[in-house]
């Protein structure tokens, strides 16, 4: 079956980082045992504190191709806010990290890190066998930039990235840079997107769902999550998308988990049930 193992996906994350005042960073906790000692005791007595807040507190989603050359946002046109259109899906998504990322640290300082994740890319990588012994790990080709348009909309990404840093300093906020591009060229932000792109472990689409078993939709498993031409074998994760999407992988995974449990459920119920009828009597039983 040559789907199996193909079309891996995953988001492609390109950090862009700032230095922080040192108590506006989780690296405060790391600025003296102490600190962080004092602030697991008012974590465990009163439930306030550094260790109170999330990691991350949100995430900005925006489709690139409503961003201007200024790098502000079409919101003139209503049918840019119909989230109803194919078109209108997002595909970067920003992450806002209170810390670093790649371990690029400045002494005495904070880190703040934008999480520029390409959440469409059109880039797919394999997943293959590399001997017949079980024990041995698998041949993994992320494919990651394999698709040339991948770059258009991450480098849009950090562009913003770094027009909504120049703005926090201007509002007179201590926010320099730590890891950005060396210049606003194409070509420099494509270097610093091949040089410093990491994972967001969201792999999915390696046994993906369709009704063809080979040609240019070749896909793993029906609707019902069955494997193609294999009796009582299912597949239940994200490697059933048929693509990426473009949201984090988890809640979806657990949706597909829960949808195969209802559907491995009635099949047996089904199974298990026989009518027999009796006279006028109609006696359901359990095999």
């Amino acid at each position: 079956m040559p789907a199996v193992g193909s079309h891996l996906q995953d988001h492609l994350a390109m950090p862009v980082e700032f230095t922080t005042p040192i108590s506006d960073s989780l690296h405060y906790l790391l600025s003296s045992p102490l600190q962080a000692i004092l602030e697991f005791l008012k974590y465990l007595l009163m439930g306030v504190g550094i260790l109170s807040h999330a990691f991350q507190y949100n995430s900005t989603f925006f489709p690139t191709r409503l961003l201007r050359d200024d790098l502000t946002i079409d919101k003139d046109d209503p049918r840019n806010n119909d989230t109803s259109v194919p078109d209108n899906r997002p595909d970067i998504e920003y992450m806002h990290i209170p810390n670093d990322c790649i371990g690029v640290q400045a002494p005495g300082k904070g880190a703040y890190s934008f999480l520029v994740t390409l959440i469409r890319p059109k880039s797919e990588g394999t997943v293959r066998l590399a001997s017949t012994d079980p024990r041995t790990p698998p041949a993994i080709d992320l494919g990651y930039l394999t698709a040339p348009e991948d770059y258009a909309p991450l480098r849009a990404g950090v562009r913003l990235a770094l027009r909504v840093a120049e703005d926090v300093r201007n509002q007179g906020y201590l926010f320099g840079n730590l890891h950005v591009p060396e210049a606003d060229t194409d070509e420099e932000i494509d270097r610093f997107i091949r040089k410093n792109l990491i994972s967001c472990y969201h792999y999915t689409s390696t046994c993906r769902m369709g009704n063809e078993t080979h040609g240019a939709r070749a896909s793993v498993v029906d609707a019902k999550l069955k494997v193609h031409g294999v009796q009582g074998l299912q597949v239940c994760d994200a490697s059933v998308f048929p693509e990426i999407i473009c949201s984090h992988t988890m809640a979806p995974s657990v949706m597909v988990a829960e949808k195969c449990a209802d559907m491995i459920e009635g099949e047996y119920r089904e199974r298990d049930r026989e009518v027999v009828t009796s006279g006028s009597h109609v006696v359901i039983g359990r095999l």
